[in-house]
Protein backbone atom coordinates (compact mmCIF):
# COMPACT_ATOMS: atom_id res chain seq x y z
CA UNK A 1 0.00 0.00 0.00
CA UNK A 2 1.08 3.51 -1.01
CA UNK A 3 1.63 5.43 2.31
CA UNK A 4 1.91 8.75 0.62
CA UNK A 5 -1.79 9.04 0.55
CA UNK A 6 -1.37 8.74 4.53
CA UNK A 7 0.40 11.62 4.88
CA UNK A 8 -2.46 14.73 5.58
CA UNK A 9 -4.55 12.12 7.90
CA UNK A 10 -5.68 13.76 10.58
CA UNK A 11 -7.22 11.45 12.76
CA UNK A 12 -6.49 7.58 13.44
CA UNK A 13 -8.76 5.65 15.73
CA UNK A 14 -8.74 1.74 16.34
CA UNK A 15 -11.49 1.90 19.22
CA UNK A 16 -12.39 -1.41 20.74
CA UNK A 17 -10.14 -3.41 17.92
CA UNK A 18 -9.42 -6.87 19.81
CA UNK A 19 -7.34 -8.31 16.67
CA UNK A 20 -4.59 -5.05 16.98
CA UNK A 21 -1.59 -6.19 18.63
CA UNK A 22 0.71 -3.71 17.70
CA UNK A 23 0.83 0.09 16.80
CA UNK A 24 3.42 -0.44 13.87
CA UNK A 25 5.84 2.48 12.74
CA UNK A 26 3.25 5.79 11.66
CA UNK A 27 6.25 8.22 11.11
CA UNK A 28 5.19 8.76 8.18
CA UNK A 29 1.85 10.52 9.57
CA UNK A 30 3.35 13.71 10.29
CA UNK A 31 0.09 15.45 10.23
CA UNK A 32 -1.94 13.29 12.29
CA UNK A 33 -3.57 15.18 15.12
CA UNK A 34 -5.45 12.55 17.13
CA UNK A 35 -4.49 8.73 17.77
CA UNK A 36 -6.71 6.55 20.02
CA UNK A 37 -6.40 2.95 20.44
CA UNK A 38 -8.51 2.76 23.68
CA UNK A 39 -10.01 -0.89 24.47
CA UNK A 40 -7.91 -2.89 22.57
CA UNK A 41 -7.49 -5.42 25.07
CA UNK A 42 -4.71 -7.67 23.19
CA UNK A 43 -2.54 -5.09 21.88
CA UNK A 44 0.97 -5.34 23.12
CA UNK A 45 3.59 -2.83 21.65
CA UNK A 46 3.90 0.46 20.58
CA UNK A 47 6.13 1.65 17.92
CA UNK A 48 8.39 4.16 19.16
CA UNK A 49 7.68 6.63 16.15
CA UNK A 50 4.08 7.73 18.07
CA UNK A 51 6.56 9.31 20.68
CA UNK A 52 7.37 11.43 17.75
CA UNK A 53 4.70 13.01 15.82
CA UNK A 54 5.01 17.00 16.26
CA UNK A 55 1.24 17.74 15.36
CA UNK A 56 -0.20 14.67 17.85
CA UNK A 57 -2.95 16.87 20.55
CA UNK A 58 -4.13 13.53 21.42
CA UNK A 59 -3.05 10.26 22.64
CA UNK A 60 -5.29 7.77 24.25
CA UNK A 61 -4.62 4.57 25.01
CA UNK A 62 -6.94 3.86 28.12
CA UNK A 63 -8.01 0.08 28.40
CA UNK A 64 -5.27 -1.71 27.16
CA UNK A 65 -4.90 -4.09 29.57
CA UNK A 66 -1.79 -6.03 27.95
CA UNK A 67 0.20 -3.12 27.19
CA UNK A 68 3.15 -3.27 29.50
CA UNK A 69 5.72 -0.39 28.28
CA UNK A 70 5.03 3.04 26.12
CA UNK A 71 7.67 4.67 24.22
CA UNK A 72 9.46 7.63 25.14
CA UNK A 73 7.77 10.77 24.33
CA UNK A 74 8.75 14.23 22.43
CA UNK A 75 4.97 15.32 21.35
CA UNK A 76 4.96 19.23 21.90
CA UNK A 77 1.82 19.95 20.59
CA UNK A 78 0.28 16.72 22.65
CA UNK A 79 -2.91 18.58 24.88
CA UNK A 80 -4.32 15.16 26.33
CA UNK A 81 -2.51 11.76 27.16
CA UNK A 82 -4.65 9.12 28.50
CA UNK A 83 -2.58 5.86 29.90
CA UNK A 84 -6.05 4.44 32.63
CA UNK A 85 -6.81 1.49 33.16
CA UNK A 86 -3.73 0.04 31.37
CA UNK A 87 -4.09 -2.93 34.14
CA UNK A 88 -0.07 -4.17 32.71
CA UNK A 89 1.67 -0.94 32.51
CA UNK A 90 4.61 -1.02 34.66
CA UNK A 91 6.12 2.04 33.69
CA UNK A 92 5.20 5.89 32.68
CA UNK A 93 6.75 6.92 29.54
CA UNK A 94 9.89 8.99 29.63
CA UNK A 95 8.80 12.59 28.50
CA UNK A 96 11.71 13.67 26.60
CA UNK A 97 10.89 17.44 25.70
CA UNK A 98 9.41 20.15 27.81
CA UNK A 99 5.38 19.81 26.92
CA UNK A 100 4.00 22.84 27.74
CA UNK A 101 0.08 22.33 26.67
CA UNK A 102 -0.75 19.15 28.92
CA UNK A 103 -2.45 20.51 32.19
CA UNK A 104 -4.24 17.46 33.27
CA UNK A 105 -2.59 13.72 34.24
CA UNK A 106 -4.44 10.86 34.52
CA UNK A 107 -2.66 7.79 35.80
CA UNK A 108 -5.23 5.58 36.84
CA UNK A 109 -6.36 1.73 37.80
CA UNK A 110 -2.05 0.88 36.49
CA UNK A 111 0.88 -0.93 37.58
CA UNK A 112 3.04 2.16 37.69
CA UNK A 113 5.13 2.22 40.98
CA UNK A 114 7.30 5.27 40.29
CA UNK A 115 7.36 8.14 37.96
CA UNK A 116 10.37 9.55 36.26
CA UNK A 117 11.92 12.73 37.07
CA UNK A 118 11.38 13.61 33.45
CA UNK A 119 7.49 14.10 34.12
CA UNK A 120 8.99 17.62 35.59
CA UNK A 121 8.73 18.37 31.82
CA UNK A 122 4.95 18.63 31.75
CA UNK A 123 5.68 22.23 33.02
CA UNK A 124 1.95 23.30 32.84
CA UNK A 125 0.57 20.60 34.66
CA UNK A 126 -2.52 21.23 36.76
CA UNK A 127 -3.86 18.49 38.23
CA UNK A 128 -2.14 14.63 38.86
CA UNK A 129 -4.64 11.74 39.19
CA UNK A 130 -3.15 8.70 40.43
CA UNK A 131 -4.86 5.28 41.21
CA UNK A 132 -2.89 2.12 41.74
CA UNK A 133 -4.31 -2.04 40.86
CA UNK A 134 -1.25 -3.23 42.75
CA UNK A 135 -0.91 -1.50 46.28
CA UNK A 136 2.36 -0.94 45.87
CA UNK A 137 4.07 2.17 47.18
CA UNK A 138 4.30 4.77 44.56
CA UNK A 139 7.40 6.96 44.29
CA UNK A 140 7.24 10.19 43.54
CA UNK A 141 10.09 12.74 42.98
CA UNK A 142 9.78 16.00 45.33
CA UNK A 143 10.44 18.36 42.25
CA UNK A 144 7.06 16.81 40.30
CA UNK A 145 5.04 18.05 43.41
CA UNK A 146 7.21 21.44 43.35
CA UNK A 147 6.42 22.27 39.33
CA UNK A 148 5.11 25.82 38.80
CA UNK A 149 1.63 24.89 37.97
CA UNK A 150 0.35 22.15 39.72
CA UNK A 151 -2.42 22.68 42.22
CA UNK A 152 -4.32 19.47 42.62
CA UNK A 153 -2.78 16.52 43.33
CA UNK A 154 -5.46 13.13 43.96
CA UNK A 155 -4.01 9.51 44.70
CA UNK A 156 -5.95 6.52 45.47
CA UNK A 157 -5.35 2.94 46.51
CA UNK A 158 -1.77 2.85 47.30
CA UNK A 159 0.41 0.37 49.76
CA UNK A 160 2.54 3.92 50.69
CA UNK A 161 3.51 7.42 49.13
CA UNK A 162 6.80 8.55 48.80
CA UNK A 163 8.36 11.72 48.17
CA UNK A 164 12.13 10.97 46.23
CA UNK A 165 14.36 13.80 46.64
CA UNK A 166 16.53 14.26 43.78
CA UNK A 167 19.22 17.08 44.62
CA UNK A 168 21.60 17.01 47.48
CA UNK A 169 20.56 20.36 48.01
CA UNK A 170 17.47 19.84 48.91
CA UNK A 171 18.69 17.08 51.52
CA UNK A 172 21.19 19.39 53.04
CA UNK A 173 18.29 22.32 53.55
CA UNK A 174 17.08 20.19 56.59
CA UNK A 175 13.96 21.60 57.58
CA UNK A 176 13.57 24.99 55.58
CA UNK A 177 11.14 23.15 52.86
CA UNK A 178 10.02 25.76 49.60
CA UNK A 179 5.94 25.10 50.29
CA UNK A 180 4.79 23.86 46.81
CA UNK A 181 1.67 25.48 44.94
CA UNK A 182 -0.55 22.58 45.46
CA UNK A 183 -3.85 23.85 46.81
CA UNK A 184 -6.02 20.34 46.89
CA UNK A 185 -4.16 17.09 48.22
CA UNK A 186 -6.73 14.57 47.78
CA UNK A 187 -4.64 11.21 49.34
CA UNK A 188 -7.39 8.81 50.03
CA UNK A 189 -6.77 5.08 51.29
CA UNK A 190 -3.31 4.95 50.75
CA UNK A 191 -1.60 3.52 54.19
CA UNK A 192 -0.36 6.85 55.61
CA UNK A 193 0.13 7.11 59.57
CA UNK A 194 1.11 10.32 61.64
CA UNK A 195 5.05 10.58 60.48
CA UNK A 196 3.22 11.64 57.17
CA UNK A 197 2.55 15.14 58.35
CA UNK A 198 6.11 15.56 60.64
CA UNK A 199 8.12 14.26 57.07
CA UNK A 200 6.18 14.66 53.85
CA UNK A 201 3.46 17.76 54.57
CA UNK A 202 5.48 20.56 55.17
CA UNK A 203 5.85 20.88 50.91
CA UNK A 204 1.86 21.25 50.99
CA UNK A 205 1.82 24.03 53.82
CA UNK A 206 -0.52 26.16 50.92
CA UNK A 207 -2.71 23.56 50.61
CA UNK A 208 -6.09 24.50 50.79
CA UNK A 209 -8.24 21.67 50.86
CA UNK A 210 -7.26 18.62 52.51
CA UNK A 211 -8.95 15.20 52.43
CA UNK A 212 -6.91 12.14 53.78
CA UNK A 213 -9.93 9.63 54.60
CA UNK A 214 -9.48 5.50 54.76
CA UNK A 215 -5.29 6.14 56.47
CA UNK A 216 -3.81 5.30 59.27
CA UNK A 217 -4.12 9.29 61.03
CA UNK A 218 -4.88 8.33 64.96
CA UNK A 219 -4.88 12.65 65.57
CA UNK A 220 -5.14 15.89 64.20
CA UNK A 221 -1.61 16.73 64.58
CA UNK A 222 0.79 19.52 66.65
CA UNK A 223 2.44 20.11 63.84
CA UNK A 224 -0.67 21.80 62.07
CA UNK A 225 1.24 24.48 64.48
CA UNK A 226 4.62 23.87 64.34
CA UNK A 227 4.88 24.76 61.10
CA UNK A 228 2.87 27.70 61.34
CA UNK A 229 0.07 26.09 59.67
CA UNK A 230 -2.23 28.26 61.51
CA UNK A 231 -0.91 31.51 60.08
CA UNK A 232 -1.39 30.32 56.92
CA UNK A 233 -4.86 28.97 57.15
CA UNK A 234 -6.06 32.48 58.44
CA UNK A 235 -4.27 33.64 55.17
CA UNK A 236 -6.32 31.17 52.90
CA UNK A 237 -9.31 31.79 54.89
CA UNK A 238 -9.12 35.55 53.59
CA UNK A 239 -10.35 33.82 50.19
CA UNK A 240 -13.03 32.01 52.15
CA UNK A 241 -12.68 29.26 49.97
CA UNK A 242 -10.55 27.00 52.67
CA UNK A 243 -11.75 23.56 53.72
CA UNK A 244 -9.82 21.18 55.93
CA UNK A 245 -11.29 17.57 56.13
CA UNK A 246 -9.04 14.72 58.38
CA UNK A 247 -10.05 11.50 59.23
CA UNK A 248 -9.73 11.29 63.46
CA UNK A 249 -11.74 11.74 66.56
CA UNK A 250 -9.39 14.52 68.27
CA UNK A 251 -9.85 18.19 68.38
CA UNK A 252 -6.76 20.21 67.61
CA UNK A 253 -5.24 21.56 71.04
CA UNK A 254 -4.52 24.93 69.87
CA UNK A 255 -8.11 25.73 69.46
CA UNK A 256 -9.41 28.26 71.94
CA UNK A 257 -12.39 26.31 73.11
CA UNK A 258 -13.70 23.01 73.44
CA UNK A 259 -16.36 21.43 73.94
CA UNK A 260 -18.51 17.95 73.67
CA UNK A 261 -21.20 17.37 72.13
CA UNK A 262 -22.58 19.32 68.89
CA UNK A 263 -23.39 23.03 70.61
CA UNK A 264 -20.45 25.60 72.10
CA UNK A 265 -20.31 29.14 73.79
CA UNK A 266 -18.57 32.44 73.60
CA UNK A 267 -19.39 36.17 73.82
CA UNK A 268 -18.56 38.87 72.18
CA UNK A 269 -18.72 43.04 71.95
CA UNK A 270 -20.11 45.36 69.47
CA UNK A 271 -19.51 42.64 66.19
CA UNK A 272 -19.21 39.16 65.28
CA UNK A 273 -15.83 37.83 65.72
CA UNK A 274 -14.54 38.48 62.04
CA UNK A 275 -12.31 35.09 61.53
CA UNK A 276 -14.02 32.64 63.72
CA UNK A 277 -12.94 29.07 62.84
CA UNK A 278 -14.43 25.76 63.91
CA UNK A 279 -13.54 22.50 64.06
CA UNK A 280 -16.20 19.77 64.39
CA UNK A 281 -15.92 16.11 65.19
CA UNK A 282 -18.83 13.74 64.41
CA UNK A 283 -20.13 11.43 61.67
CA UNK A 284 -21.39 13.02 59.16
CA UNK A 285 -24.45 11.40 57.89
CA UNK A 286 -25.18 13.57 54.52
CA UNK A 287 -22.90 14.96 52.00
CA UNK A 288 -24.75 18.68 53.86
CA UNK A 289 -24.58 19.96 57.48
CA UNK A 290 -26.62 22.62 58.92
CA UNK A 291 -25.30 24.93 61.31
CA UNK A 292 -27.48 27.26 63.97
CA UNK A 293 -25.83 30.65 65.36
CA UNK A 294 -27.91 31.79 68.36
CA UNK A 295 -27.15 35.53 68.75
CA UNK A 296 -28.89 36.58 71.86
CA UNK A 297 -31.69 34.62 71.44
CA UNK A 298 -32.15 34.92 67.17
CA UNK A 299 -31.21 32.31 65.20
CA UNK A 300 -28.65 32.92 61.68
CA UNK A 301 -29.17 29.27 59.99
CA UNK A 302 -26.32 28.66 57.48
CA UNK A 303 -25.48 25.14 55.36
CA UNK A 304 -22.41 23.70 53.80
CA UNK A 305 -22.08 21.21 51.43
CA UNK A 306 -18.67 19.03 51.36
CA UNK A 307 -17.57 16.28 49.12
CA UNK A 308 -15.94 14.13 51.48
CA UNK A 309 -16.71 10.43 52.78
CA UNK A 310 -19.53 9.99 55.07
CA UNK A 311 -19.99 7.89 58.18
CA UNK A 312 -17.07 7.65 59.83
CA UNK A 313 -16.05 10.29 62.63
CA UNK A 314 -13.82 13.01 60.84
CA UNK A 315 -12.66 16.02 61.78
CA UNK A 316 -14.21 19.26 59.32
CA UNK A 317 -11.78 22.30 60.13
CA UNK A 318 -13.70 25.14 58.19
CA UNK A 319 -13.96 28.88 58.66
CA UNK A 320 -17.77 29.92 59.47
CA UNK A 321 -17.67 32.35 56.89
CA UNK A 322 -18.11 29.16 54.97
CA UNK A 323 -21.28 28.55 56.14
CA UNK A 324 -24.08 29.69 53.79
CA UNK A 325 -26.22 32.09 56.45
CA UNK A 326 -29.37 33.34 55.38
CA UNK A 327 -29.11 36.21 57.07
CA UNK A 328 -25.32 36.79 57.90
CA UNK A 329 -24.30 37.65 61.31
CA UNK A 330 -21.54 39.39 59.81
CA UNK A 331 -23.92 42.36 58.58
CA UNK A 332 -25.16 42.92 61.55
CA UNK A 333 -24.05 45.59 64.11
CA UNK A 334 -24.59 44.41 67.90
CA UNK A 335 -24.35 45.97 71.22
CA UNK A 336 -21.61 47.32 72.69
CA UNK A 337 -22.35 45.24 75.66
CA UNK A 338 -22.05 41.70 75.82
CA UNK A 339 -23.38 39.13 73.41
CA UNK A 340 -24.15 35.50 73.96
CA UNK A 341 -23.18 33.32 71.02
CA UNK A 342 -23.92 29.57 70.57
CA UNK A 343 -22.90 27.44 67.92
CA UNK A 344 -25.36 24.45 67.29
CA UNK A 345 -25.02 22.19 64.27
CA UNK A 346 -28.84 20.59 64.52
CA UNK A 347 -29.41 18.69 61.06
CA UNK A 348 -26.30 16.52 59.59
CA UNK A 349 -24.81 14.64 62.22
CA UNK A 350 -24.93 10.98 63.22
CA UNK A 351 -27.04 11.78 66.85
CA UNK A 352 -26.68 7.90 67.06
CA UNK A 353 -23.40 8.02 68.25
CA UNK A 354 -22.54 10.15 71.20
CA UNK A 355 -19.08 11.23 70.10
CA UNK A 356 -18.99 14.21 69.16
CA UNK A 357 -16.97 16.74 69.85
CA UNK A 358 -16.97 20.44 68.74
CA UNK A 359 -14.45 23.78 68.97
CA UNK A 360 -14.13 27.35 68.40
CA UNK A 361 -10.98 29.30 67.55
CA UNK A 362 -11.07 32.98 67.73
CA UNK A 363 -7.55 33.96 65.23
CA UNK A 364 -6.21 37.03 67.18
CA UNK A 365 -4.66 38.56 64.65
CA UNK A 366 -7.98 39.70 63.24
CA UNK A 367 -9.75 40.07 66.64
CA UNK A 368 -9.85 42.34 69.30
CA UNK A 369 -9.61 39.38 71.96
CA UNK A 370 -10.84 42.08 74.79
CA UNK A 371 -13.90 41.90 73.01
CA UNK A 372 -14.16 37.65 73.15
CA UNK A 373 -15.16 35.98 76.38
CA UNK A 374 -15.52 31.91 76.41
CA UNK A 375 -16.93 31.90 79.72
CA UNK A 376 -20.55 34.59 80.67
CA UNK A 377 -18.73 37.33 81.88
CA UNK A 378 -21.71 38.71 83.38
CA UNK A 379 -22.47 35.98 85.51
CA UNK A 380 -20.73 35.58 88.79
CA UNK A 381 -22.81 32.91 90.62
CA UNK A 382 -21.03 29.84 92.37
CA UNK A 383 -23.59 27.87 90.25
CA UNK A 384 -22.12 29.56 86.70
CA UNK A 385 -18.40 29.49 88.08
CA UNK A 386 -19.04 25.93 88.70
CA UNK A 387 -20.52 24.97 84.85
CA UNK A 388 -17.30 27.24 83.46
CA UNK A 389 -15.00 25.36 85.37
CA UNK A 390 -16.85 22.31 83.95
CA UNK A 391 -16.69 23.83 80.82
CA UNK A 392 -13.05 24.51 81.10
CA UNK A 393 -12.31 20.62 81.95
CA UNK A 394 -13.94 19.70 79.42
CA UNK A 395 -11.13 21.71 76.47
CA UNK A 396 -8.62 18.87 77.48
CA UNK A 397 -8.64 15.89 75.84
Amino acid sequence: MDTKSFVNLRELNFDGCKCLTEIPDISVLQNLEELSFEDCVNLITVHNSVGFLDKLKTLSANGCRKLRTFPPIKLTSLEKLELSHCSSLESFPEILIKMENIRELHLCYSLVTELPLSCQNLTRLRTLEMFSLNSAIVKVPSSIIMMPELTDIFVCGLKGLQWLKQEEGEEQMGQVVVPSKVERLSVLSCNLNDDFFSIDFTRFALVKELALPENNFTILPECLKQCQFLWILDELHEARNTVFCLPGAELPKWFNHQNRGTSISFWFRNKFPDKVLCVLVAPIENDFFRSRVFINGKAYTGYYSHHHLTGEHHVYLFDMRELRFRDSPYEVPFESEWNHAKVTFPEGIDTSINHAKIGIHIVKQKNSMEDVKFTDPCSKTKSDEDINSSDSQSTSY
